[in-house]
């Protein structure tokens, strides 16, 4: 049996790094694109934090781990959670709510 996602929870991963060069503090960001199959025009093209949704079968943790790991290649990172939002309601931006729905 696939697991499904669980639509209104997800998991954002903030990945930092240090440029000792430029003394200055980084953050990964994935680029999000898609388009329909039959046009050339793009729906979604923009930058985002490495983060997807929640399968029904894994806790918050292996979330993480699993979208670092397809995201990024990286795995065995150190993580810490910092905040949890729970508004069922919360993707107001259209660009996210019509990747949520493809």
């Amino acid at each position: 049996m696939i697991a499904q996602i669980i639509p209104n929870i997800s998991v954002d991963c903030v990945v930092f790094g240090y440029d000792n060069k430029t003394k200055l503090l980084n953050v990964l960001l994935i680029e999000r694109f898609l388009q329909l199959k039959d046009t050339d025009e793009p729906l979604v093209n923009d930058y985002v934090l490495t983060g997807f949704h929640a399968y029904e079968d894994e806790t918050i943790d292996e979330t993480a781990k699993r979208i670092l790991k397809e995201l990024t290649g990286l795995d065995n990172l150190y993580k810490k959670q910092f905040k949890v939002f729970g508004d069922p309601n919360r993707l107001m931006n259209q660009k996210d709510i019509i990747w949520v729905q493809n």
